[in-house]
C-alpha cells in the first residue's frame, strides 16, 4: 500500500512540474491582460490587445485538465500515455469536471496504457505499431467509456459539490477554511504536505474561484519573511535566538521568500524544528485567514510579491502577509530560547567543522 501511494506522488508531482509553467504563463496573462482593462473576447472583431492576453490566458487555464491527465499518463506509460491522457481531460473539460476529472483520468489513461503494454502479446510485424497506434487507440476506447459512462458523473458531482461549498461559505467559515488552507499549506515549507491543499488551489482557480489560490500565493511567503522579522525583533529586544549559521541562512531565505520559496527556511527550522513549524504555520493561518475573509483573490499561482499587484485586493493581500508574517515572528520570540553569545558562536564553529570534514577526499 505504501509503494502504490508512492507512485500516485510521484506520477502526480511529475504533472504538475509539467504543468505549472502553462499555470504561470496563463494566470501572468490573464493578469496583464486585466490590469490593462481587457476581457474574454470570442468575436474577433472586437478583439483589442489587453483582451488577447486575457482571452489568451483564459484558454490556457482551460487546457489544465488536459495537461494534468496527459502527463500523469505519461509518468505512468511513457510516450504511448501522453495521447488517451490529453483525451481523457478532454473529456473531463467537457463533462465538467475540471481539473479533478483531468487527475483521474490520467491515471486511468496510464495504468489502461501501461496493463497493455506490459500484457498485450502481438505478431512480430505488430510491434512497432505498439507505442504509436495500438496501445493509443484502445486505451482512448476504454478510457473514454469509462469516463463518459462510469466515472464522468460522480466526478462532476464532486466537483461541482466543492465548488458551491467554497461560494457558499460565509465570512466566519471562511476565516476558518482560510486558517486551515494557510496552516497546512506551509506545514512542511512546499514539502510533499503542503502539496495536497496547493493542488486543491489549483484546481479551484481552474474553475474561477480565486481566493484560495490567493492564500497559496500569500501563506507561501509567510515563513520566510516571520523568520527574518524574528530575528530583526530579537536584535531589538536583545534576546539571540538564530545562531550565526542561522541568521546567514536567514540573508538567503529572506529573498527567496519574496520570490513566493519557502524552502529558504528549511536549514533554520531543522535546528528547533518543533518551534519554528508551530510559528510558521499558526503565522501561514492566520494570513489564508484575513486573505480569504478579505476576499482577496489571485489569478497567477505563483511570483510572490510581484504578483501582489494583480491580486482584486492588492491593499488587503498585504495586510494579509504582513500581520501572518508579525504573528510569526511574535511567536518565534516568545518560545524559543535565547542563547548565549558563546552558545551561538560554538554551533556555527560546530557546523563549519562539519562541513569542512565532509569535503575531505578518501581518494
Amino acid at each position: 500500500m505504501k509503494k502504490i501511494f508512492a507512485d500516485i506522488k510521484k506520477h502526480l508531482l511529475t504533472a504538475i512540474s509539467y504543468m505549472l509553467p502553462l499555470v504561470v504563463a496563463s494566470g501572468l496573462l490573464i493578469a496583464i491582460g486585466n490590469l490593462m482593462g481587457g476581457e474574454v473576447v470570442t468575436d474577433l472583431s472586437q478583439m483589442t490587445v489587453p483582451s488577447a492576453f486575457t482571452s489568451l490566458g483564459v484558454l490556457g487555464m482551460g487546457l489544465l485538465p488536459s495537461f494534468i491527465a496527459g502527463y500523469i499518463a505519461y509518468s505512468i506509460a511513457d510516450r504511448p500515455g501522453i495521447a488517451p491522457g490529453f483525451l481523457m481531460g478532454q473529456i473531463a473539460s467537457f463533462l465538467g469536471a475540471g481539473f479533478l476529472g483531468g487527475m483521474i483520468g490520467g491515471f486511468v489513461a496510464g495504468y489502461i496504457a501501461k496493463a497493455i503494454r506490459d500484457h498485450l502479446k502481438v505478431p512480430k510485424w505488430a510491434e512497432a505499431l505498439m507505442p504509436m497506434m495500438i496501445i493509443p487507440t484502445l486505451t482512448a476506447i476504454i478510457g473514454g467509456l469509462l469516463m463518459y459512462f462510469v466515472l464522468g458523473g460522480p466526478i462532476t458531482a464532486m466537483t461541482n459539490g466543492l465548488n458551491n461549498f467554497i461560494t457558499g461559505l460565509d465570512q466566519s467559515q471562511k476565516s476558518l477554511y482560510g486558517f486551515i488552507i494557510g496552516f497546512i499549506g506551509c506545514i512542511d515549507y512546499g514539502g510533499a504536505i503542503s502539496k495536497v491543499p496547493n493542488l486543491i488551489c489549483d484546481g479551484l482557480l481552474l474553475e474561477g474561484i480565486i481566493e484560495p489560490e490567493a492564500i497559496k500565493v500569500l501563506a507561501a511567503m509567510v515563513p520566510p519573511l516571520g523568520v527574518t522579522l524574528a530575528w530583526v525583533i530579537s536584535k531589538v529586544v536583545k534576546k539571540r535566538i538564530f545562531t550565526n549559521q542561522e541568521v546567514e541562512n536567514i540573508k538567503v531565505a529572506f529573498p527567496m521568500g519574496l520570490c513566493m520559496i519557502s524552502e529558504g527556511v528549511i536549514p533554520i527550522a531543522m535546528n528547533d524544528l518543533l518551534r519554528t513549524v508551530c510559528a510558521t504555520s499558526i503565522g501561514c493561518g492566520v494570513c489564508g485567514a484575513i486573505s480569504f475573509t478579505l476576499g482577496v483573490g489571485s489569478n497567477v499561482p505563483s511570483g510572490g510579491v510581484f504578483v501582489i499587484p494583480a491580486m482584486t485586493k492588492p491593499l488587503a493581500a498585504v495586510i494579509a502577509l504582513a500581520v501572518g508574517s508579525i504573528v510569526t515572528a511574535l511567536i518565534l520570540v516568545l518560545i524559543k530560547k535565547p542563547l548565549t553569545e558563546e552558545q551561538a558562536e560554538g554551533i556555527q564553529e560546530e557546523v563549519e567543522e562539519e562541513v569542512d570534514l565532509s569535503g575531505i577526499s578518501f581518494e
